[in-house]
């Protein structure tokens, strides 16, 4: 690609991001106010935009790497790096969008597995597009393929010692403390993970409804937790 070409493709995708985060701004910066003032679910509005996201991420990623493979001349790749720089400022502006609406949804009906991990894939995207800024704006050139395994590895890695679990079940019965009704049931299907969570609520809360029932879910399912060796040991278990 020359000078033209990369003003005329890069230039026109500038343009149509920006016209439509600025047509767009009401549904995706709108919040709390937007959900009660349409027909539009807490649910559905963070979900669209978690998918929405990751959907804007690939198709955007993939043209940006492609501009960045052949844009070879050096006028041209002067050229496409601050349109280049300009399209991933605006991504984030839908990586915000995303977060914030996630942020919502875990605020109205509290914090699953599904809802942890959005969140945490949306923080890895935005790490992820760090990365390509600093390879962009770099001297240094690193190898793509194994760069981004990398990242993936560290994001899968910092997800696990991050706690899943234990994060849950702390999130969800801090808000029954604030007279917000807990779905007890559910923190059963975590792993033993969150034990320590839950045995320190139950020292501080034990006159509570939630309190009851977690405490009959723990005993039986302490009574009902078969027995291991060595071979099936993990942290949660010990």
């Amino acid at each position: 690609l020359g000078v033209i070409e990369t003003a005329l493709i890069c230039g026109s995708l500038v343009l149509l991001f920006s016209s439509f985060i600025a047509l767009q701004f009401g549904y995706l910066f709108g919040g709390e106010q937007r959900v009660m003032t349409s027909d539009v679910t807490f649910a559905q509005y963070g979900r669209r935009g978690f998918f929405e996201l990751v959907t804007v991420t690939v198709l955007l990623h993939i043209v940006l790497l492609v501009g960045l493979l052949l844009t070879s001349e050096a006028k041209a790749k002067q050229l496409y790096r601050p349109l280049a720089t300009v399209l991933v400022v605006l991504l984030y502006g839908i990586i915000w969008s995303a977060f914030s609406r996630l942020s919502i949804y875990i605020e109205a009906y509290g914090l699953t597995e599904f809802r942890y991990y959005s969140s945490s894939m949306t923080l890895w995207i935005g790490v992820v597009m760090l990365y390509f800024l600093f390879r962009l704006h770099s001297n240094y050139s690193p190898k793509l393929a194994p760069s981004y395994l990398a990242l993936g590895l560290l994001g899968v890695v910092a997800l696990y010692l991050s706690n899943p679990d234990a994060r849950i079940a702390k999130f969800n019965l801090e808000r029954s403390q604030a007279s917000v009704d807990v779905d007890v049931e559910y923190l059963e299907n975590l792993s033993l993970d969150a034990i320590p969570v839950m045995t320190d609520f139950l020292q501080n809360q034990s006159a509570t409804p939630e309190a009851f029932l977690l405490s009959y879910l723990l005993t039986d399912n302490y009574y009902n937790l078969p027995i291991s060796d060595w071979r099936s040991f993990n942290v949660g278990r010990w």
